[in-house]
């Protein structure tokens, strides 16, 4: 609220009880009233007036516009929107998000033998071919090590002998590329 909103408060209060207005008044009163809405603070002085005859001060005016404000945002809250009820699921939500957060590796190499095992375990057939999103080209300055298990390593002999390069099979398992290399040309025919 500016200084000539709470001089328009001030006036309307006076055209009920007759009050004189001056440049301390509207000041002390803005100081008082600054961050409540000039809307709420006109409808204060009419409610006041409503209920009774005795003069109204900046703490009437706040306590009767802060009690319309949280009224209003009670409504806003307990209203569903578009006039549909929905129903809550924020408990389910965080549960679901705490069971996710638990089932995230810890490191990186954790996660890269966690998703490995998890494809291998879900890809006992052929690969799924690999969809046409573009990901970040990370550069590796070392080569990973051999596949930890028989499930990485076979999985990764299904990517190769599908078609796979050395490379993609190398990065998308976290296998050595190296071991990749050498079983491919130990699986050409001669």
């Amino acid at each position: 609220m500016t200084p000539a909103d709470t001089a328009r408060v001030l006036a309307k209060a006076a055209a009920f009880d007759q009050r004189t207005i001056g440049r301390s008044d509207i000041a002390a009163w803005h100081e008082a009233l600054c961050d409540i809405a000039t809307s709420d603070a006109l409808d204060a002085v009419t409610v006041h007036y409503r209920a009774t005859r005795e003069r109204i001060f900046p703490a009437d005016v706040r306590r009767i516009a802060v009690a319309k404000r949280n009224e209003r945002h009670e409504r806003a809250a307990i209203a569903p929107p578009s006039g549909v009820a929905t129903e809550d699921r924020s408990a389910e939500v965080k549960q679901l998000i705490a069971s996710v957060v638990a089932a995230l590796p810890t490191t990186e190499s954790d996660r890269r033998v966690a998703r490995a095992v998890a494809r291998a375990r879900a890809e006992r057939g052929r690969p799924k071919p690999e969809h046409a999103r573009t990901k970040p080209k990370r550069k590796r300055a070392a080569d990973y090590p051999p596949p930890i298990s028989d499930d990485i390593a076979a999985l990764a002999t299904r990517y190769l002998l599908d078609g796979h390069t050395p490379a993609e099979v190398a990065e998308r398992l976290g296998v050595s590329r190296r071991w990749c290399q050498r079983h491919v040309r130990r699986e050409e025919p001669a």
